[in-house]
Protein backbone atom coordinates (compact mmCIF):
# COMPACT_ATOMS: atom_id res chain seq x y z
CA UNK A 1 0.00 0.00 0.00
CA UNK A 2 3.14 2.40 0.87
CA UNK A 3 4.29 1.80 -2.60
CA UNK A 4 0.73 2.83 -4.42
CA UNK A 5 1.17 5.61 -2.45
CA UNK A 6 4.59 6.90 -3.13
CA UNK A 7 3.74 6.28 -6.73
CA UNK A 8 0.33 8.38 -6.61
CA UNK A 9 2.08 10.95 -5.39
CA UNK A 10 5.47 10.86 -7.89
CA UNK A 11 2.69 11.07 -10.69
CA UNK A 12 0.95 13.94 -9.17
CA UNK A 13 4.14 15.87 -9.21
CA UNK A 14 4.90 14.70 -12.74
CA UNK A 15 1.81 15.95 -13.90
CA UNK A 16 1.92 19.55 -11.69
CA UNK A 17 5.64 20.42 -13.30
CA UNK A 18 3.88 19.76 -17.05
CA UNK A 19 1.32 21.82 -15.84
CA UNK A 20 3.53 24.29 -14.70
CA UNK A 21 5.71 24.55 -17.92
CA UNK A 22 5.93 28.15 -19.44
CA UNK A 23 4.53 28.76 -22.78
CA UNK A 24 7.83 29.96 -24.78
CA UNK A 25 11.38 29.46 -25.30
CA UNK A 26 12.75 26.09 -24.94
CA UNK A 27 16.05 26.61 -26.76
CA UNK A 28 17.44 28.66 -29.80
CA UNK A 29 16.83 28.47 -32.98
CA UNK A 30 19.90 27.57 -35.12
CA UNK A 31 22.01 30.53 -35.69
CA UNK A 32 21.87 31.76 -38.90
CA UNK A 33 25.85 31.31 -40.61
CA UNK A 34 25.41 35.29 -41.80
CA UNK A 35 22.34 37.25 -40.22
CA UNK A 36 22.24 39.76 -43.44
CA UNK A 37 21.30 37.08 -45.83
CA UNK A 38 18.89 35.17 -42.95
CA UNK A 39 15.23 34.45 -43.83
CA UNK A 40 12.25 35.49 -41.55
CA UNK A 41 10.28 32.36 -40.18
CA UNK A 42 6.87 32.02 -38.34
CA UNK A 43 5.14 29.76 -37.31
CA UNK A 44 1.76 30.29 -35.49
CA UNK A 45 -0.60 27.16 -33.83
CA UNK A 46 -4.15 27.17 -35.42
CA UNK A 47 -6.36 29.16 -33.00
CA UNK A 48 -9.23 27.06 -33.87
CA UNK A 49 -7.78 24.24 -31.56
CA UNK A 50 -9.82 25.09 -28.07
CA UNK A 51 -7.92 21.62 -26.24
CA UNK A 52 -5.46 23.31 -24.02
CA UNK A 53 -2.63 21.46 -24.54
CA UNK A 54 0.89 22.52 -25.16
CA UNK A 55 2.08 22.08 -28.94
CA UNK A 56 6.38 21.76 -28.44
CA UNK A 57 7.59 23.11 -32.11
CA UNK A 58 10.62 21.58 -33.27
CA UNK A 59 13.60 22.23 -36.27
CA UNK A 60 15.47 19.38 -36.70
CA UNK A 61 13.84 17.57 -33.74
CA UNK A 62 15.10 19.66 -31.28
CA UNK A 63 12.25 21.25 -28.84
CA UNK A 64 12.46 24.84 -29.66
CA UNK A 65 9.37 26.72 -28.67
CA UNK A 66 6.26 25.46 -26.53
CA UNK A 67 2.91 26.89 -28.04
CA UNK A 68 -0.65 27.22 -27.00
CA UNK A 69 -3.81 27.83 -29.59
CA UNK A 70 -3.11 31.23 -31.51
CA UNK A 71 0.65 31.16 -29.92
CA UNK A 72 3.21 32.56 -32.82
CA UNK A 73 6.70 32.41 -32.89
CA UNK A 74 8.68 34.20 -34.91
CA UNK A 75 13.00 33.71 -35.93
CA UNK A 76 15.70 33.97 -37.85
CA UNK A 77 16.99 30.71 -40.19
CA UNK A 78 19.82 30.97 -42.42
CA UNK A 79 19.59 29.52 -46.39
CA UNK A 80 19.54 25.47 -46.24
CA UNK A 81 17.25 22.22 -45.48
CA UNK A 82 15.38 22.07 -42.49
CA UNK A 83 12.77 19.32 -40.62
CA UNK A 84 10.24 21.74 -39.04
CA UNK A 85 7.95 19.59 -36.78
CA UNK A 86 6.39 19.67 -33.69
CA UNK A 87 5.40 17.26 -30.48
CA UNK A 88 1.76 17.19 -29.40
CA UNK A 89 0.45 14.68 -26.77
CA UNK A 90 1.44 11.64 -28.04
CA UNK A 91 1.65 13.09 -31.55
CA UNK A 92 5.15 13.63 -33.35
CA UNK A 93 4.54 15.52 -36.94
CA UNK A 94 7.57 17.18 -38.69
CA UNK A 95 8.00 17.57 -42.76
CA UNK A 96 11.42 19.11 -44.47
CA UNK A 97 11.69 22.51 -45.72
CA UNK A 98 13.93 24.41 -48.10
CA UNK A 99 14.53 27.87 -46.63
CA UNK A 100 15.66 30.78 -49.24
CA UNK A 101 18.66 33.30 -48.65
CA UNK A 102 16.40 36.53 -47.37
CA UNK A 103 12.51 34.73 -47.62
CA UNK A 104 9.53 35.68 -45.50
CA UNK A 105 8.24 32.37 -44.53
CA UNK A 106 4.65 31.98 -42.44
CA UNK A 107 4.08 28.52 -41.51
CA UNK A 108 0.63 27.49 -39.98
CA UNK A 109 0.64 24.08 -37.23
CA UNK A 110 -2.83 22.59 -37.21
CA UNK A 111 -3.75 19.38 -35.95
CA UNK A 112 -3.42 15.98 -37.66
CA UNK A 113 0.02 16.73 -38.75
CA UNK A 114 -0.38 19.75 -40.77
CA UNK A 115 2.14 21.81 -41.08
CA UNK A 116 0.99 24.22 -44.08
CA UNK A 117 3.34 27.17 -45.55
CA UNK A 118 0.80 29.90 -45.74
CA UNK A 119 3.29 32.97 -47.56
CA UNK A 120 6.64 32.77 -48.85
Amino acid sequence: MQMHTRFGGLLSLVLLAGCATPVGPLAPPPVPDNPATAATVSVYRDAAAVDGVRMVFTINGAATYQLLPGDRYDFALGAGSYELGYRMGMSTCSDPVQIDPGGHYVFKLAPDCAIILESQ
